[in-house]
């Protein structure tokens, strides 16, 4: 048996190697692995070079070249994952779930993803270092919308704003938001703000299909506008940032056949891209490059965004009976967009019949226009953009 065994033997002791190596990574793992975590995750490089230099030596030895080459391949890579490793501060671990929540048909959540808890008052705070860079509270009505104050039951017109964080006005107060000031400045609008921190335009079009919007809203006449951030294309894409860091759960919209069509949300409407950014956000190279997948934007993606400003309009004017439809683009520092193709997006708006006002350029946000320590826009920079906004839609 002994004899048999002899031309193995150093296979038998790299797997009991590698097998020691996970015992005692176990073992790190669930005595302290916050203390322990360097180690334990030293020990997973270790094993991954272990294996792979074992497996090059064998095929170097047999010649087989592909495979030879396709292996070291795997080692540089390994290499490189662990020299960024050290790079980024040799972080924690934290295995992240993309698990869509078992939720009644009906709950909203099923249809929209992550919304705010209606009936709730939410207090945010930030903090750099020791400066407090934002103390505020978002109130949350029973429709899930954030507070627009002092509304005005005499006014005989709406307007209703979608967007992401900017249109929410996230790190401001609700008296400093957007929609609060565009209410305050025109004499016949009540302002809602159905936006939602994080979401894209699809989170407009499937609040829009899965309630009648117009039996939450008293008025009969008003206006639709929607705060766009470049960004926005990426989020309606679902694309690596967008799904690993929050928006998994966010509404998939994708075209058969030349027709917009819901697929459930990204997690599982999407089977392949989503598994593959499951994976490669844990990646330590994607971390320290930054690197977002798919690369570029493509004109495809700027049409299925636009389909969505389209299948949007169209409910809208359905539900409300009413015309205007209107997109804001905001300035932001979250671009991920060269200028060529800014500029194609707004002729595929136009083309489309869309109407769009671009601020992108003319609104700066600095130091009096931004939150300190975050980026978001402040109360001054939604003060200028609704002067923007009256001068230019003629209200």
């Amino acid at each position: 048996m002994k004899n048999r065994l002899l031309p193995y033997k150093h296979a038998i002791g790299i797997i009991i190697l590698v097998s020691l190596m996970a015992f005692l990574k176990s073992g790190i793992k669930a005595y302290n692995y916050e203390v322990y975590h360097i180690a334990n995750t030293m020990l997973g490089f270790l094993q991954w070079f272990v294996v792979l230099l074992a497996l090059l030596s064998w095929v170097i030895k047999r010649r087989f070249v592909y495979l030879g080459n396709l292996i070291l391949a795997l080692v540089m890579f390994v290499m490189l994952e662990f020299t960024c490793y050290f790079l980024l501060g040799m972080p924690i671990f934290i295995a992240k779930e993309f698990d869509t929540p078992e939720l009644p048909a009906d709950h909203i959540s099923s249809h929209l993803g992550f919304v705010q808890w209606g009936d709730s008052v939410l207090t945010a705070t930030k903090m750099n270092g020791q400066d407090t860079v934002y103390h505020v509270r978002y109130t949350i009505d029973g429709l899930n919308r954030r507070t627009t104050p002092d509304k005005d039951e005499s006014k005989g017109k709406f307007a209703l704003f979608f967007g992401g964080s900017v249109a929410y006005g996230y790190g401001i107060q609700d008296d400093e938001t957007l929609p609060y000031q565009f209410q305050q400045k025109l004499k016949d609008y009540n302002a809602y703000n159905y936006a939602n921190s994080g979401w894209g335009p699809q989170g407009m079009l499937a609040r829009m299909e899965w309630r009648d919007l117009s039996e939450q809203v008293s008025e009969k006449d008003g206006l639709l506008v929607y705060v766009f951030l470049w960004s926005h294309i990426r989020r309606a894409i679902g694309d690596l940032i967008t799904y690993s860091d929050w928006g998994w759960t966010m509404p998939y919209y994708t075209m058969e056949d030349n027709k917009l069509v819901r697929k459930g949300n990204f997690a599982n409407g999407r089977f392949f891209p989503s598994r593959i950014y499951e994976l490669v956000y844990h990646s330590n190279i994607v971390k320290y490059f930054n690197l977002n997948f798919p690369i570029g934007t493509s004109r495809a993606h700027m049409e299925l965004t636009v389909e969505i400003f389209l299948k949007s309009r169209e409910l809208y004017q359905k539900t409300f009976g009413t015309e205007r439809f209107v997109i804001i683009i905001h300035p932001g520092d979250w671009d991920f967009i060269n200028d060529d193709d800014k500029k194609l997006f707004k002729e595929i708006l136009a083309e489309r019949g869309l109407e769009f006002y671009d601020y992108s350029d003319v609104v700066v946000l600095n130091h009096e226009t931004s939150i300190i320590g975050d980026g978001h826009p402040n109360a001054v920079a939604y003060d200028q953009i609704t002067d923007l906004m009256i001068r230019d839609m003629r209200l």
